[in-house]
């Protein structure tokens, strides 16, 4: 699995959760979510920084693309309620942020 390969941790019950597209550069993403078995995790050939953070601290202005922040934004609704339903979306340029930061 990608998570596997690029943050090395052990991951337990993966799920598939979303799937994003970005046309205009022809990608897609896909998500999985679940659980670490431990926290062990580093960055890799394709991250030079990685770091867990709670809700209310995730760094939102130095994410490093805006499929990750869609993704975030799904998936903190989605623990309010306790119901991960997958997801679909699109992501169109220019990106506008659902964040004020």
């Amino acid at each position: 699995m990608s998570a596997q390969k690029k943050l090395m941790p052990l991951v337990i019950n993966p799920q598939f959760y979303g799937l994003f597209d970005i046309p205009q550069i022809n990608q897609v993403y896909v998500f999985y979510r679940g659980e670490l078995a431990e926290p062990i995790f580093g960055p890799s050939s394709e991250s030079s920084e990685v770091a867990l953070f709670s809700e209310d601290d995730i760094p939102w202005d130095e994410l490093a693309f805006p499929v990750i922040e869609l993704a975030l934004n799904y998936l903190l609704e989605d623990r309010k309620t306790g119901q991960f339903t997958v997801k679909h979306d699109e992501i169109r340029r220019p990106w506008k942020s659902r964040r004020t930061v």
